[in-house]
């Protein structure tokens, strides 16, 4: 009977010590679960916080950028060039009018998609480039669009590069967003640098040389009477007619604009990022709209079709009586900006 009894002991021993060692082996599985989730969502510190609360990221940081759409990718920019020919193109191809303090500016970053959903970069990772005045951004455009274009699955990764003109002798940084005006908003900074100051030409301009741009500059070019329908082209080599159907301030702060476009060029075009229209003035180049559908116009619309895009802007800037412009997307061919008249 002792017999029996002891061995029931050593038996019943056995199976706790089982059982304590399961448990210790399920902790270990759980604290590890919870290290990679934490190892996940780990980010880098930004560069600077600025005073009104925008975290802004330098060159060679990596940061995870989650859109409402469920798109999870990170993204590294690697360089930052200032540049006077780009692409076998000199800055008078892409700037008409340009003067020498006009540069190409070129953003090369990388994306990996680490969610689950297939992601398309032309789409999902545009850069809206902009300063620290307006924090508003024109969206840049693609090297190479049809790369952008293709369908990057989970896991993969891309090496991509977006270029915008702008001048250099005003400012010593630039800024540009990923996933701009959406919850995944996220920022950069981007620094000239003192080989890219240098390169200006130490030469005072003449005092008129700011003013004195070729007659086909943007600034020269009278604006598209309203209801009047004009045609833009650009380097990706979209080419679309815009018209202006409606022009509209109600409640003192809102602005609803309507307009149609039509493919006119050889190639798809992705109204989206192609045909943005910007608020402003003959002096204020203006702001960034935003699309009330903004999946439709991520639709590609083929050759010889039409769409019907619309606007909405909110501020109490907003003036009944003042004279705005629109502006379609930058970087047209060979004739800089488009400016249609509002009334």
């Amino acid at each position: 009977m002792k017999k029996l009894l002891s061995v029931l002991f050593v038996m019943g021993l056995s199976f706790l010590l089982v059982a304590c060692g399961d448990s210790s082996d399920e902790k270990e599985k759980d604290t590890s679960k919870e290290e990679t989730e934490t190892e996940e969502i780990k980010k880098e510190e930004p560069a600077e916080v600025t005073d009104d609360g925008k975290e802004l990221y330098e060159v060679g940081q990596t940061t995870v950028v989650e859109r409402v759409t469920g798109i999870k990718y990170e993204v590294t920019p690697t360089k930052f060039e200032v540049l006077t020919d780009y692409n076998g193109k000199n800055i008078e191809e892409y700037l008409s009018g340009s003067i020498d303090a006009d540069r190409i500016l070129v953003i090369t970053y990388t994306v990996k998609n680490i969610g689950e959903k297939e992601l398309q970069p032309s789409h999902d990772t545009v850069i809206h480039f902009d300063d620290r005045e307006n924090y508003s951004g024109f969206p840049m455009e693609f090297r190479d669009r049809e790369k952008a274009d293709e369908m990057l699955a989970s896991g993969e990764e891309i090496e991509l590069e977006q270029y915008y003109t702008d001048r250099i002798d005003t400012k010593d940084e630039f800024l540009g967003a990923f996933d701009f005006e959406e919850e995944g908003e996220t920022w950069y900074r981007y620094s000239v640098s003192d080989e890219a100051k240098a390169s200006l030409d130490n030469t005072e301009e003449d005092e008129n040389s700011e003013d004195s741009t070729s007659d086909n500059s943007t600034e020269n070019k009278e604006a598209i009477e309203f209801g009047e329908t004009a045609t833009v082209e650009k380097f990706n080599g979209a080419k679309f007619e815009v018209t202006i159907d409606n022009f509209e301030i109600s409640n003192g702060n809102e602005l609803v604009v309507d307009y149609t476009i039509k493919n006119v060029g050889e190639t798809k075009m992705i109204p989206g990022s192609d045909a943005l229209l910007y608020l402003g003035t003959e002096e204020d180049k203006g702001k960034t709209m935003l699309l009330t559908d903004y999946e439709e116009a991520e639709e590609p619309l083929d050759p010889g079709e039409e769409m019907k895009l619309q606007h909405t802007y909110a501020s109490d800037d907003l003036d009944e009586n003042k004279a705005y412009i629109l502006r379609a997307a930058t970087n047209d061919l060979g004739d800089g900006e488009t400016k249609f008249k509002t009334k």
